[in-house]
């Protein structure tokens, strides 16, 4: 190995999985499935009592339907000043 080599990636262990790994692995929380089903409308009464009675499910509603909302617009055509 020269100077101007980097070093090497260390090996990857599968049972040293970080966070973002397990948050992948796992099965929702009854939270996670309210907030989705919510946002589905197809949320049954006990979910929507569990999201309204939770400011921090509202919020997470609040700002997943954001992120729908913008991924559902269809693009805006450049203006006139692009070109």
């Amino acid at each position: 190995m020269t100077p101007a080599d980097p070093p090497a990636d260390p090996p990857v262990d599968p049972d040293d999985a970080d966070d973002a790994d397990d948050a992948v692995d796992r099965e929702p929380t009854d939270d996670e499935l309210a907030v989705h089903a919510v946002l589905d409308g197809e949320a049954t009464a006990t979910q929507r009592r569990r999201v309204a009675g939770d400011p921090s499910l509202r919020a997470r509603v609040t700002e997943m339907k954001a992120v729908v909302d913008q991924v559902a617009a269809p693009p805006q055509a450049p203006g006139d000043d692009v070109f």
